[in-house]
This record gives C-alpha cells, sequence and structure tokens, in this order.
C-alpha cells in the first residue's frame, strides 16, 4: 500500500489468517535517528516476544503476535545506558534498565497506538491514537481501507513550559493538555471521555477451502514518528 503521507516513519504491515490465527507487525523506522519501539500487553494478555528494542534509521523490524491480542505501542526516545550500564530514556522510560520493558509501561509523556485484534466475535480490529498519557512523537494510525486515528502535529513545538520535558535546551514532550492536545489532534484519543476509538471491518481477501474455514485478509497500519531533529 502506497501512502500519500509525506512525513512516514514507521510502518506496521498487520496479516493474518484466521483458524491458524497470527499477526507480523513489522515496524519501520524512518526517523533520521535511532528509536526505541515498546510494546505492552493489556492485563490478561500475553506479551509479546520482543517488549522493547532499538530501531535504527531505515531500520524494520518484525514482531509476532497471538490472536486476539490487544495492547499499546509506543517509541522512546534520546534513550542511553548509564556508566553503571542502566537502560534508561528521558521519555517512555518503562523503569527495567533495560531495553526490554517486560510488561510495564512507559512513564509520561508518550504517544501510544492502542491495538485490539479480532474483537467482535472476530469480525473486527479496534485501534486509536491516545494521547492520554501525554505527547512526544507525531503518529497515524491507518488500517487500510479504513478511517485513520492521527496525531500528526508536533504539539512539542507548542507545548506550554509548566507541561514540557526538555533536554538539553529542546522539547522532547509534553504532559497531557486535553484541550490543546484536541484542538491540535481531533482524531486522537486525548480525553477519558472521547469516544475516539476507532474500528475496521475484517476484510475477507481469499477463502481457502478447509476445515478450519479459514480465510486471509490483510491489514495495513501506519505509523507517524515524524523527523524532529536531536
Amino acid at each position: 500500500m502506497e501512502s500519500s503521507l509525506i512525513f512516514v516513519t514507521a510502518l506496521i504491515l498487520v496479516s493474518f489468517i484466521s483458524g491458524i490465527e497470527s499477526t507480523t507487525f513489522n515496524i519501520h523506522n524512518n526517523c533520521p535517528y535511532t528509536i526505541w519501539p515498546a510494546t505492552l500487553g493489556n492485563s490478561g494478555i500475553p506479551q509479546l516476544s520482543t517488549t522493547g528494542f532499538a530501531l535504527g534509521q531505515g531500520v524494520t523490524s518484525s514482531i509476532g503476535a497471538p490472536a486476539g491480542w490487544a495492547g499499546r505501542i509506543w517509541a522512546r526516545t534520546f534513550c542511553g545506558t548509564d556508566g553503571s550500564g542502566q537502560f534508561g530514556c528521558p521519555v517512555g522510560d518503562c523503569g527495567t534498565g533495560q531495553i526490554s520493558c517486560n510488561g510495564r509501561s512507559g512513564a509520561p509523556p508518550t504517544s501510544l497506538v492502542e491495538i485490539a485484534l479480532n474483537g467482535n466475535g472476530g469480525s473486527q480490529d479496534s485501534y486509536d491514537v491516545s494521547l492520554i498519557d501525554g505527547f512526544n512523537l507525531p503518529v497515524t494510525v491507518t488500517p487500510g481501507g479504513c478511517q485513520s486515528s492521527s496525531c500528526p502535529v508536533d504539539i512539542n513545538s507548542m507545548c506550554p513550559s509548566n507541561l514540557a520535558v526538555t533536554s538539553n535546551g529542546g522539547v522532547i514532550g509534553c504532559n497531557s493538555d486535553p484541550q490543546l492536545f484536541k484542538s491540535q489532534c481531533p482524531q486522537a484519543y486525548a480525553n477519558p471521555s472521547d469516544p475516539d476509538t476507532m474500528t475496521c471491518q475484517v476484510e475477507v481477501i481469499t477463502k481457502l477451502p478447509s476445515a478450519l474455514d479459514q480465510y486471509v485478509r490483510t491489514i495495513y497500519i501506519l505509523l507517524l514518528f515524524s523527523s524532529l531533529s536531536t
């Protein structure tokens, strides 16, 4: 799928077969610097095989997910290791001292992608861009053939000083400001009262003759981590 969006920085291609149900996320980093994506399954949902990793500029990484997986994905930035070997990030850090988050969530402020696969009896996926935990990078989620959920705006550039997280004189994150976030990113989930979780109906592409009545479908999800300067 070819996107008309200009500042695409990460791509997740989701494809799976129901019956032998599996999902693969392919994440591509198009930022001019390394990011550290992290994943977290919802309560009672298994963690993915990797819960945190480094992703260099222009690199693609694949993660497998079980059927019905639900959770969040976010990107940590400007991370590093201290003199004692402890890994940490100024935004999105999960506090393990390692690149892997191991079932722990990221510290705000972080732009989140929330995904729940195979809901409503397996016929629909739910997804949103959530700014409930604040903002650190622009992000857009676009399943193929379905409506986008997005926050493509660099809110860091307009973040009030009392909410800004700074590093080396620059703003690298913005703590929650529902009014500002909603005005700049009306499609995003910016307030707990928002009804802005999107749903995408399962698209059956090919019917396979099988006792398991399997079918194949493909969903494309675009994540926008805009090329912000360091």
